[in-house]
């Protein structure tokens, strides 16, 4: 299952994400290379999943139609929450919107979780590995506005991801 991740920094959000898709259930590595897992919708809003790949794209497009036939984040929000009461466990999305500064959203099992500094979705138990790393990335010699995401941004770089990630 894929990983992606998300902390905002103030008005700034910075995500990651692997494009590989695997199966840890099988018996060799049985990887190949996947599909973008963050995709923007309009200049506030990004949307990530982790899950179910076709049926996740084909949900995102069915919001992003919705946003271009008038619509808001909030008809966003509850098209992936239905995807996901449907798909029970098997799929999760990660909004990332700029409406009220920057916001994160994650969304799973038919609920809403907001008001969050980070999230990740996917395999989640990698995000306290993220945060370990980010904690030993060195600070630079010349603190500058974005230092904060580029510790951030090399922790994810540098942490040692599962096969297929």
């Amino acid at each position: 299952m894929t990983f992606v991740v998300a902390k905002c920094f103030g008005e700034r959000i910075y995500i990651a994400s692997g494009t590989m898709i695997s199966n840890s259930g099988k018996t060799r590595p049985d990887v190949i290379p996947g599909r973008l897992k963050v995709i923007i919708l309009d200049a506030k809003t990004t949307v990530a999943y982790a899950g179910l790949a076709d049926q996740g794209i084909d949900t995102i497009k069915l919001a992003k139609q919705r946003l271009s036939d008038g619509g808001n984040l909030l008809d966003v929000e509850q098209i992936l929450a239905a995807a996901t009461r449907k798909y029970e466990g098997q799929l999760e999305f990660l909004i990332a919107s700029h409406h009220d500064g920057g916001t994160l959203k994650r969304i799973w099992d038919g609920c809403i979780s907001s008001g969050l500094e980070q999230v990740c979705i996917g395999q989640r138990a990698l995000l306290q590995m993220l945060i370990k790393q980010e904690k030993e990335v060195p600070q630079s010699i010349v603190p500058h506005e974005f230092e904060e995401e580029c510790r951030f941004a090399q922790a994810s770089e540098s942490v040692r991801w599962p096969s297929g990630l």
